[in-house]
C-alpha cells in the first residue's frame, strides 16, 4: 500500500458521515452507522422535537489530475419501478480513483468557478458520453459494480465536529469520466460516471440529487422530473435545452437525455440553480457544500382569522449531516387575537455549534369572514308587458370583495303576463355566495312590443328582434366611397397549417394593415410570427400604430371578434413605439404576436396590426414549432401553397372612406357592405405566387362611415345577411362588440350600435369584416318609437 493510500484511509476511518434521507437504501450493508440527520416534527401548540435519519457510510477517494470544460445544460425523466437487485449504490474503501486512461501527474492548478459564470473552465477533456437508449421510462438508481472491496473501521462513535475538521469536508468531488464520487470524505459509486459530452459536463441526476439531500419524482402531467432540494424546484424534460427553476425557464448549453434509463443532465444547471461555487482540479470538479445547518418550516396558513390555530411544521437540517441540537424561534403563536401582519423566524443550531440563517414567514390575520348579503327591490311590483323594470340592488358586501354576480331572469321587461321570479346570486373572493329572490306579477295589458323596447332601451352591443322590418325592402343609401393609401396584407391561406413554412410574404411600399387568421393542425406545439425586413437602401422607420391579437381558441369566430376589438381600442389610443431598420435588418414585428402562448394542436389564432412608414419593408407570417428560432429559420422554410379556398394576398387602398351629409334616420334605410354589388371585393396579387388575387368578403378592410346628419332618436344597427356573425365596431371613438350565434335567426335581428338623442348628431364608425364570420352585412337606420306613459 503506498503513503498516499495509507494517510487517506487513516483520515477516513475517523470520520462519521451523514446520508441524505432517502438515500440509505443505497448504503453498503456492512458500512452503515447511525448518525443524526434533520431536525423535523410537527407543533400541535408546542415545539418541535428533532425525528432522525440514520445512514452512514465511509470510504476513500483521491482526485485524479486533468483539465475539463463544463458548460451548461439541463435534464428531464421518467419514473419506473426499480429493480432492487439494480437500486444499490455502493459506498467502499478503495485506493485513489483514477480513469482507465489518467497517469499520475502533478495536480492541476486549481480554477474558481461562480454558478453565474458563463464560461465556466477551461481546458480539454475526452468526450467520453455516449447517447444510450430509451427503451423504458425511469432512473434507475445504483447499477454498479467495484472490483476491489476492504473492511471499513466502525466510527459510530465519532465526534460529529471531526467532520469539519476533514479537509474535504463540506465538499462534492466529482471526477470526469469516472463513477466515483467523494462526499466528505467518502466514496459514492454512481449508476453512471461523470461524463464529457460534446463539450458539456453532464452528471446522473438521481445521483446528484440524492447526494445533496434533495427529492426526485416524475410529473406525469407535465412529462417533467421534478427535483427539490436545498428550497429549490428544478424541473427537467428529457431531450430538451431548457430547465425550469423556481417556475422560471432557463437555457441550457446541452440537452437533457437518458443513459440507459438514467437521466443525465449538465453538471452546471445544479451549480447554477442552487448558487453552489466549485473549483476545477485537474480532472476533478470540487463543489463547495454549504456549511450552515439550514432551518426550515411551514404554516398550516398564512392568511388566518383571529382565534384560528396554527400547526408548524419545521425540517432543518445540516448539509454536512450532523444532527440539529437545538433551535430559536421568535414570534412564535399558536393562534392570534388582533388581526395583523405577524412575522414568525425559526434558527437552528448543528452538533459543531454552527447556528443557521433565520428563516422567516409572514401570516396575514384578519378579523372572521363576513359573507355578502345578497338583496334587491323593483321600483313595483306589478308591470305591464313591455313595462321597464328598475332593479335596485342593495346587497351588502361583507369582509371581501364581491367576484360573480349573477341575475336569473332579470330581464328588463317582460311579453308574456304572469308572475316572474328574479334571482340574484353574489360570490365573494372566498368563494362565499348568497342568494335572494323576489317576484313580480306581469298583466295582460301592453305598453311596447318586444321590437318598440328594443329600439327605445335595448343598450349597445345587444340584440333585438326586427321581425316587421323587411331589411331587403328599406330604402338604400347612396354609396360611393374614397380610399386611403393603406395596403392590406392578409394571410389566411392555408387557414389550416400542417407543417413549418412561411405563410405568406410580399414586399409593401408605405403604410400597411396586417390580417393574420390560422388554424395549428400539426400534432405539436406551434407558433405564429411576422417579420419585417428593410430591403431598402436608408434605414427605415416603422410606427406601430395598432395590434390586436387573440387565442390561441378553438373559437374562430370569438378569435375574429376580439382581435379586431383590440386593434380598434389600441388604434384609438394612438398605437405604440417606432422601430428603425438598417438596411437588410429583420425584426419580429408586435409585441402581443411574439410573446403569445404557443399553440396547441387544433387551437386557432387571429391577429390585427398596421404600421406607418414610407420605407420599402418584406414582410413574411409564419408558423413554425414553439422552439424554432423564427428569424434563423425564415430563409430555410418553405413557402407553402393554400390547401383551401381561403385567401391570401397584397391588397392596395384597403381604408374605404364613406361621407354622407344628408339626413339620416327619418325614416328606415340601410347601407349594404360587402356585397360584391355596391361594395366590390377587392383585387390584388399574390407576393408568392405572383398571380392575382381578390378579396373574397374584403376581411381586412376598413371602412370608414362619417355620417354628419343623423336625426334625434335613430337607432344605427347591425343586421348579419349571412348568419352567424361576432363583431365589433369603433362608434365615436368606443368600441362595441356583439355577436350573433343562430344561422337561421341572425338576420332577423339587429344589433344596437348606436342611439342618437334629442338632436341631430354627427356619427363615425370605423368598422371591418371579422374573420370567422359570415357575410355580407348591413347598417340599418331605424327611428325610435315614441315614448308612451
Amino acid at each position: 500500500m503506498n503513503k498516499m493510500y495509507k494517510t487517506t484511509l487513516a483520515l477516513l476511518v475517523a470520520a462519521t458521515v451523514w446520508t441524505p434521507p432517502g438515500s440509505e437504501a443505497y448504503a453498503s450493508p456492512a458500512t452503515a452507522s447511525p448518525t443524526d440527520s434533520t431536525a423535523a416534527g410537527t407543533i400541535r401548540g408546542g415545539l418541535p422535537q428533532p425525528a432522525n435519519n440514520d445512514a452512514a457510510e465511509q470510504s476513500s477517494v483521491a482526485p485524479t489530475t486533468d483539465t475539463t470544460r463544463l458548460t451548461d445544460g439541463n435534464e428531464r425523466s421518467h419514473s419506473q419501478t426499480e429493480n432492487p437487485a439494480d437500486s444499490r449504490q455502493e459506498s467502499v474503501a478503495a485506493p485513489p480513483i483514477s480513469s482507465s486512461n489518467s497517469v499520475a501527474s502533478e495536480p492541476a492548478a486549481p480554477t474558481s468557478v461562480s454558478p453565474d459564470d458563463q464560461d465556466d473552465t477551461v481546458g480539454n477533456a475526452p468526450d467520453a458520453s455516449s447517447p444510450g437508449s430509451l427503451t423504458a421510462p425511469g432512473d434507475r438508481a445504483g447499477e454498479s459494480t467495484v472490483e476491489q472491496r476492504q473492511p471499513e473501521a466502525d466510527n459510530s462513535d465519532a465526534d460529529p465536529r471531526a467532520i469539519a475538521a476533514d479537509p474535504s469536508a463540506g465538499k462534492l468531488i466529482l471526477v470526469m469520466n469516472s463513477d466515483q464520487t467523494q462526499m466528505n470524505g467518502k466514496t459514492y459509486v454512481s449508476p453512471r460516471p461523470t461524463t464529457v459530452r460534446q463539450g458539456v459536463s453532464y452528471v446522473g441526476l438521481r445521483f446528484m440529487t440524492e447526494r445533496l439531500g434533495g427529492t426526485i419524482s416524475h410529473d406525469a402531467a407535465s412529462g417533467e422530473t421534478v427535483v427539490r432540494v436545498r428550497g429549490a424546484e428544478l424541473r427537467y424534460r428529457n431531450g430538451s435545452a431548457e430547465y425550469v427553476v423556481n417556475g422560471e425557464k432557463r437555457s441550457l448549453r446541452g440537452a437533457v437525455y437518458d443513459d440507459r434509463y438514467h437521466m443525465m443532465v449538465p453538471f452546471t444547471s445544479i451549480a447554477t440553480a442552487l448558487k453552489l461555487r466549485y473549483t476545477v482540479q485537474g480532472k476533478s470538479i470540487v463543489v463547495e457544500l454549504a456549511d450552515k445547518p439550514v432551518a426550515r418550516f411551514d404554516v398550516s396558513a398564512r392568511r388566518i382569522e383571529t382565534g384560528q390555530t396554527i400547526e408548524y411544521t419545521t425540517s432543518g437540517y445540516s448539509p454536512q449531516g450532523l444532527a440539529i441540537v437545538d433551535e430559536r424561534w421568535e414570534g412564535w403563536q399558536t393562534s392570534y387575537d388582533t388581526p395583523g401582519t405577524y412575522t414568525i423566524s425559526y434558527t437552528v443550531q448543528d452538533a459543531a455549534g454552527v447556528w443557521s440563517d433565520p428563516y422567516t414567514i409572514t401570516i396575514e390575520v384578519e378579523a372572521p369572514h363576513v359573507p355578502p348579503v345578497a338583496e334587491f327591490r323593483t321600483d313595483k311590483t306589478t308591470y305591464r308587458m313591455g313595462e321597464p323594470i328598475r332593479y335596485i340592488d342593495e346587497s351588502t358586501t361583507g369582509s371581501d370583495v364581491i367576484v360573480d354576480r349573477q341575475w336569473d331572469n332579470g330581464k328588463p321587461a317582460f311579453f308574456e303576463p304572469g308572475m316572474q321570479t328574479v334571482t340574484l346570486t353574489l360570490k365573494d373572493k372566498r368563494g362565499a355566495t348568497s342568494q335572494f329572490s323576489t317576484v313580480v306579477l306581469i298583466t295582460e295589458e301592453s305598453l311596447y312590443t318586444e321590437e318598440e323596447f328594443g329600439l327605445r332601451y335595448a343598450p349597445p352591443g345587444t340584440n333585438m328582434p326586427i321581425d316587421s322590418v323587411p331589411v331587403l325592402q328599406l330604402d338604400t343609401l347612396p354609396y360611393s366611397y374614397t380610399t386611403e393609401p393603406e395596403t392590406l396584407f392578409r394571410s389566411s391561406g392555408p387557414e389550416s397549417v400542417f407543417a413549418d413554412g412561411v405563410l405568406y410574404e410580399d414586399v409593401i411600399q408605405g403604410d400597411a394593415r396586417f390580417l393574420l387568421h390560422h388554424k395549428n393542425r400539426m400534432d405539436r406545439r406551434t407558433k405564429l410570427y411576422l417579420i419585417a425586413e428593410n430591403t431598402g437602401t436608408q434605414t427605415a422607420e416603422l410606427r406601430l400604430t395598432g395590434e390586436g391579437l387573440a387565442g390561441p381558441t378553438v373559437h374562430a369566430e370569438i378569435a375574429g371578434r376580439m382581435s379586431l376589438s383590440r386593434y380598434l381600442a389600441a388604434e384609438a389610443a394612438g398605437g405604440g413605439p417606432t422601430i428603425r431598420l438598417a438596411p437588410g435588418e429583420r425584426v419580429l414585428l408586435f409585441d402581443s404576436l411574439t410573446q403569445a402562448k404557443s399553440l396547441a394542436p387544433g387551437d386557432i389564432v387571429t391577429f390585427t396590426g398596421s404600421v406607418k412608414t414610407k420605407g420599402q419593408i418584406r414582410y413574411a407570417s409564419l408558423m413554425v414549432g414553439e422552439r424554432v428560432d423564427p428569424l434563423e429559420a425564415l430563409d430555410s422554410l418553405p413557402r407553402l401553397d393554400p390547401r383551401e379556398s381561403i385567401v391570401r394576398g397584397t391588397f392596395a387602398d384597403a381604408n374605404r372612406v364613406f361621407r354622407y351629409d344628408e339626413p339620416l334616420g327619418g325614416r328606415p334605410q340601410r347601407l349594404s357592405l360587402t356585397d360584391n354589388t355596391a361594395d366590390p371585393f377587392q383585387s390584388g396579387t399574390d407576393g408568392i405566387h405572383g398571380g392575382s388575387a381578390v378579396n373574397s368578403g374584403n376581411y381586412g378592410v376598413m371602412y370608414k362611415l362619417q355620417l354628419n346628419n343623423v336625426a334625434p332618436n335613430t337607432v344605427i344597427a347591425f343586421n348579419p345577411r349571412g348568419g352567424l356573425y361576432v363583431g365589433a365596431v369603433r362608434v365615436n371613438g368606443e368600441v362595441v362588440g356583439f355577436s350573433h350565434l343562430g344561422m337561421a335567426s341572425a338576420t332577423r335581428e339587429a344589433s344596437v350600435l348606436y342611439r342618437t338623442g334629442d338632436r341631430a348628431e354627427a356619427v363615425e364608425l370605423w368598422i371591418s369584416p371579422s374573420a370567422g364570420s359570415n357575410l355580407p352585412f348591413a347598417l340599418l337606420f331605424l327611428p325610435v318609437p315614441e315614448a308612451r306613459e
